[in-house]
This record gives structure tokens, sequence and C-alpha cells, in this order.
């Protein structure tokens, strides 16, 4: 088995894949952007938070959380810092012991301990989904030997790991409907653009030349970055694939022998078709209608390139660069005996100073 030949078509496979790839990260990036997915997630991770609607309410209607808003958009914002998080929730603390009774927060100006402890005691009282997690940010609050500027700044620091913690699992969640989007829009390009991975390596097989083409390209792609201008040159998918080798695309040939006939009926012996030109063109990409393994065949292609598009380009590109340079570097020559080589002579100095040697008498 020709095993450079069987790397070829991995490099051929892997660039289809990463054009692929790099399609559906651009098209996944403007869905998730105008239905704000992003601020999406984060809103759902703040309310695993707080527990409560109308703390989470409250907290989006912050002054600090409104400035970051991007300007035109109806949700809340995509990112936010620990740091501002966790001041956010220490302002609301403070504002309603401020707004407390005057009863729990005593006669006169409070302080800014009393606003804190009737704060906390109100925030307990109106949100109890969230009086939990009060306790835990706030353990030394009822300690008389810890102050309670001590405790609240405690309690600031862990607000702000507890928020790192959830934005962790909080990408994770994204990263996950990224992956399902990714993998919906690759099928239906792959579908569109006929994409298939099974039929791509048979033809990649038996045509060397496309082969090598290929992995010339592949060789200079790989000596930059991930292209920015494939998704472009993907809506021109029949000019793309020349440009690159690569051997997707639909294809029609019209209708030249008798005995094939055109037709979408299941399991008759008939071929799929399109009508142009006032006659009957063959789809050539696809099976016949009884041909219910080059159906299955057909699909499992489309399948393992919608698959292949859910992995992102990056890890297509990186992929593409490992085996561009497994074929690079090949086996190692045969070393060659180095032939004989005269010693060279020695130059002698020609310094002035250079002692001559002593002419002898003839004879």
């Amino acid at each position: 088995m020709n095993l450079d030949a069987i790397l070829e078509v991995a490099i051929g496979l892997v660039a289809a894949w990463l054009t692929l790839s790099v399609a559906v990260s651009q098209i996944q990036e403007w869905i998730s952007t105008w239905l704000e997915f992003r601020a999406k997630t984060l809103e759902k991770a703040i309310f695993s938070m707080l527990k409560d609607g109308s703390l989470v309410q409250a907290f989006y209607a912050h002054p600090l959380i409104q400035s970051l808003v991007e300007p035109g958009k109806t949700r809340g914002p995509s990112y936010i810092q620990a740091a501002d998080f966790a001041t956010v929730m220490m302002d609301l603390i403070i504002k309603e012991g401020s707004s407390a009774d005057q009863q729990v927060i005593g006669a006169g100006a409070p302080s800014l301990e009393q606003r804190i402890n009737a704060g906390i005691a109100s925030m307990k009282q109106k949100y109890p989904g969230f009086s939990k997690m009060i306790d835990v940010h706030f353990p030394h609050i009822t300690n008389d030997l810890v102050s309670v500027g001590l405790s609240a700044t405690q309690a600031q620091t862990n607000m702000q790991n507890w928020y790192d913690s959830v934005q962790t699992r909080a990408s994770g969640w994204y990263k996950r409907q990224a992956t399902v989007l990714s993998f919906v829009i690759g099928m239906v390009i792959a579908i569109i653009f006929n994409i298939d991975t099974v039929q791509i390596a048979a033809q990649l097989w038996k045509a060397p030349t496309i082969r090598q083409a290929l992995v010339a390209q592949a060789t200079t792609t790989t000596a930059g970055s991930v292209p920015s201008d494939t998704l472009s040159n993907l809506l021109k998918p029949q000019d793309y694939a020349n440009s690159l080798a690569i051997p997707f695309g639909w294809s029609t040939a019209p209708l030249q022998d008798p005995s094939t006939q055109c037709g979408w009926t299941p399991g008759q012996n008939v071929h799929p078709y399109i009508w142009l030109q006032n006659r009957c063109n063959l789809i050539v990409n696809l099976p016949a209608m009884d041909d219910p393994l080059g159906w299955i065949g057909k699909l499992f292609g489309i399948l393992l390139s919608g698959a292949a598009a859910a992995q992102g380009a990056p890890f297509w590109f990186d992929m593409l660069k490992k085996l561009v340079n497994l074929r690079g570097s090949g086996s190692a020559p045969a070393a060659t005996p180095a032939p004989a080589v005269a010693p060279a002579p020695v130059s002698v100095p020609t310094d002035s100073t250079q002692t001559q040697p002593t002419p002898q008498p003839v004879g």
C-alpha cells in the first residue's frame, strides 16, 4: 500500500475540512452576534448565581452594568469582569441597607457598617433564594472579632472567585451550543456545495495529479495563517474547487444513453436529474434511486463533513500543519561515504620576518 498516497489523501481531506470550518466559523459568528448568544449565556449564568429574577433585574439595571451594554442591543452585555460583578453586588447590598427600615439601621445617619448589616438583613428577607449565598460570602458578619469592613472585603474576594468558577462552567455551555450550531451549519453548507467526505477521498485516491496540486496548495496555506477569504471563495464553489483542487460541488451532464431514465422515484432504476435547457441533465454526484448503499454512503459523507466542521478551523489548521510537516520530513536519506581527498598542503606564511631556508650547494 502506498503510504505517500494515503498521506496525500489525508492532507486533501483536512484541507477540505479546513475550508468548510472557516466558512462555518464566520457564519456561526454572524448568527451568534445577531441572536446575542453570548449575552444570553451570561444572563443564564447570572441567574444561576442569584437565584431570583427580581435580583437579576436589579443587577442588570445597575449603571455599571448598563455602561457595558453595546449601543443598539436589547440584552445585557456579553462579558462582565469578576471585579465588576463583585462591585455591583456590594453596591446593591449597601443601597438596600440605605433604604431599609429606620428601626433596622438605627436613628440618625447610618454608617457604612450599619448599612452593610442592614442591607444583608434586607437582602436575605427580600431575596430568599440568595440568602444562602450571602451566608457563604459573609461568613464573619456575625463575628464581633471581625470588623464589618474586613468581612465586606473578604466577601468581595469570595464573590469574584465565585463568579470566575461559574463563568468557567458557562463557557462550557456556550462551547456545547456553538458545537451544535457548527454541526448544523456545516451540514447545510455540505449539502448545498456537495462537500462529501467519502466522494472527496475516493476522487483524491484516483487522481494523483489533484493530490499533488492540493498538497502544494496546503503547504502554501500552512506557511501563513488561516485564510480569511475562504467564505467569499466558497460562495463560488466551482471556481474555488478549481483553484484549490478540492473535488467538491455539484455536477450535471446531459442524458445521452437512451437506456438511462431520469427520475426521483425511490426504488426505481432512474437517476436524479434537473431540467436545464429543455432537456434532462443527470446529477452525476448522486447515485441511482435504486441504489440504497450509494445513498447511505452519500449521507455518511455529508455527516462526516458536518462533524468535521464542528471541530473548528484552528483544530484542522494545526492538523494540516502536522500532516504537511510529516510528509515533508520523509525518511532520512542513506549516508554515502565521503570520497577520499588528499590532505591540503600547508600554507607557508609570507611574513618578511619568517626565517628562510639556507640554500644548499649543488653538486
